[in-house]
């Protein structure tokens, strides 16, 4: 074999040599973009069903809190009555003055009245 044959043998096979590790190079690269793409699309996608999840508690919470203030309306109100009675009950006089056990007869018979539906 001459001289300038082997040459160009010894530079083909560094050609090929090169060439064949730019490939494994190239495709170790791609597999990486590809690994990164698909994290991305992941996350993406993590990130929106979070986004939706927040807007559906945020609508949850507005008609919880829809709810609650009715609720507390209607307690407060009732609280207000039963305040109003309570005041009534402290300040009343006696039914019979003078008469602590007379007073408290009168009393019970009044309220047994009211809670059988009488008055």
């Amino acid at each position: 074999m001459s001289t300038p044959i082997a040459v160009l043998g010894v530079l083909l096979f560094a050609s090929v040599a090169g060439n064949a590790l730019v490939g494994k190079a190239y495709l170790e690269q791609r597999d990486r973009a590809g690994l990164a793409e698909r994290a991305r699309d992941t996350a993406a996608s993590a990130a929106g069903a979070c986004s939706r999840g927040v807007v559906d508690l945020r609508d949850a919470a507005a008609q919880q809190k829809i709810a609650a203030e009715a609720d507390i309306r209607a307690a407060r109100e009732k609280g207000m009555q039963a305040g109003e009675r309570a005041a009534l009950e402290r300040f009343r006089r006696q039914a019979v003055p003078g008469d602590a056990c007379g007073s408290a007869q009168a009393e019970n018979d009044d309220w047994l009245r009211r809670r059988q539906g009488g008055r």
